[in-house]
């Protein structure tokens, strides 16, 4: 959340000030400024923030691991990566392992194409 934080830090000092000032000139009032100004001009942050946070959300592994003993009770606090580690390191089989790494790659890469299309990364402005 704090990296996300810079992120939209950055991406707030990038918008010129000069569009705020021609806004209030014309009229427009703070939410309209927000609406036609600040959200259009951090599409682009958005979109890298909600991409890398589901990114991470599917890789997460060391607190859940840490703090259900790896996913105890019964694997209710398993998560996919754990599900790959235990398989490779655990149950040592590793070939299963690096398909269910695959697996996740491909699973992250459709899911990340599908954001981008739908925030409108894609299209020519």
């Amino acid at each position: 959340a704090g990296f996300n934080m810079i992120y939209f830090l950055a991406g707030l000092q990038g918008i010129r000030q000069e569009l705020y000032e021609a806004a209030a000139v014309d009229g427009a009032n703070w939410w309209q400024a927000f609406v036609h100004i600040t959200l259009p001009s951090l599409r682009p942050v958005i979109a890298f923030v909600v991409v890398v946070s589901m990114i991470g959300s599917l890789q997460l592994f060391d607190l859940p691991f840490i703090l259900t003993n790896g996913g105890e009770p019964a694997d209710a606090g398993s998560t996919i990566v754990m599900y790959l580690y235990k398989n490779g390191f655990q149950f040592m089989r590793l070939g299963y392992a690096a398909t269910i790494g695959w697996v996740l790659f491909f699973i992250i890469a459709v899911i990340s194409i599908v954001q981008l299309k739908l925030l409108g990364i894609f299209r020519d402005e």
